[in-house]
């Protein structure tokens, strides 16, 4: 009920803050309404977030592998990550300190990328949240990090600034070193334009990936030997992301005669096709959940960017309804696997009104 609660809260509040948005794909005028959407949904969604505890699959791991950091111990986390928590230690060295850093400025990010590049903020948001990955940074922080990042780069990728996305995306490796696939990804995804005739290959391609399953694992565990029959290692389709990756291509294709010159929607096509070819080609691999939302994650910038190119009010109105609807069955139905230990999100749990609360003096 506590995550039902917090999606009405927020939900409710911008929807009033961005009523009468204008419905264009670029523009630069800002009001105070917007602005009061962005700070009150930052100030909400990034509080609930740092006050969690023991909330997330790998929670109590990030306490101690900052406390060996703290203490001079050898870790496998990013020298990035490593000097953060080095650096946050000057002013608290409770580790919860750094998972608070880190949980403000991942909802920052997040949000920073739906306000420069979202044509609706309230559909974009309500994405966010019910489509659970507002939910899944509370696992895995430093990859939900620099995926928050990343998104903020798109716009660079359009503008051909490729040195400053480039300095970016190291930069954000540096905390998370998957954030590097973006580099190539993103730029192909951008450089190249899919057609009917590109069906055969993408099938044909899915279908050797999958043949060459025993070899690519062997290597693939070279460099993640934890992984291997670890509780990630399911080997199962994530029939959830390739149900979405199939949206957002379905959608494209009925409604890409609005979107003509909208670069943008054509890189979150791009990238959601080549989501689809992961998530069905490569789906034995573990985890690889994470570096397909570099990809899918865009669905809560594509969606609006699509539905608001449409002319007629009617069938807008009729094409945000069902997504709505459709979207809230989703958060119900991820409800139910957020406590499943691969997630841990429920039940919710805060320090609060328990322990650390006297440290932190709240």
């Amino acid at each position: 009920m506590i995550y039902i609660a917090l999606l009405f809260v927020v939900c409710f509040y911008l929807h009033i803050a961005t009523r009468g948005e204008q419905r264009l794909v670029i523009y630069k005028k800002k009001s105070y309404k917007r602005a009061s959407g962005f700070f009150v949904s930052f100030l909400i969604l990034a509080f609930f977030s740092a006050i969690r505890d023991d909330c997330g699959c790998d929670y109590n791991s990030y306490i101690l592998h900052i406390e060996r950091i703290q203490m001079g111990k050898l870790t496998y986390m990013e020298p990035g990550f490593q000097w953060v928590v080095l650096f946050l230690e000057r002013y608290d060295t409770n580790p919860r300190f750094v998972i608070i850093v880190f949980a403000v400025l991942t909802v920052f990010f997040y949000l920073l990328a739906i306000w420069r590049q979202s044509t609706n903020k309230f559909m974009s948001v309500y994405i966010f949240l019910t489509w659970g990955y507002y939910f899944i940074t509370f696992n895995t922080i430093r990859n939900y990090f620099a995926l928050a990042v990343v998104l903020c780069t798109l716009p660079l990728i359009i503008k051909r600034k490729y040195i400053w996305f480039i300095i970016i995306v190291l930069l954000s490796a540096t905390i998370h070193k998957s954030a590097v696939v973006c580099i190539p990804i993103y730029y192909l995804a951008n450089k190249i334009t899919l057609t009917k005739k590109h069906i055969l290959p993408i099938c044909l391609f899915i279908i050797l990936l999958i043949s060459l399953q025993p070899l690519l694992r062997s290597y693939a565990f070279l460099f993640y030997e934890s992984y291997e029959d670890s509780v990630y290692d399911t080997g199962r389709i994530s029939i959830l992301n390739v149900l979405k990756a199939l949206a957002v291509i379905g959608v494209y294709v009925k409604f890409r005669k609005y979107l003509k010159d909208d670069e943008l929607s054509k890189l979150y096509f791009n990238l959601n096709v080549g989501a689809l070819i992961l998530y069905l080609g490569v789906f034995w691999l573990p985890a690889i959940s994470r570096i397909g939302f570099y990809m899918n994650a865009t669905v809560m910038l594509f969606f609006p960017r699509v539905i608001e190119s449409i002319p007629s009010l009617g069938k807008r109105k009729e094409f945000k309804i069902m997504l709505y609807v459709a979207s809230f069955v989703l958060f119900l139905l991820l409800l139910n696997q957020f406590a499943a230990e691969t997630n841990r999100v429920l039940p919710y749990k805060t320090w609060l009104f328990g322990r650390g609360y006297d440290h932190y003096g709240f």
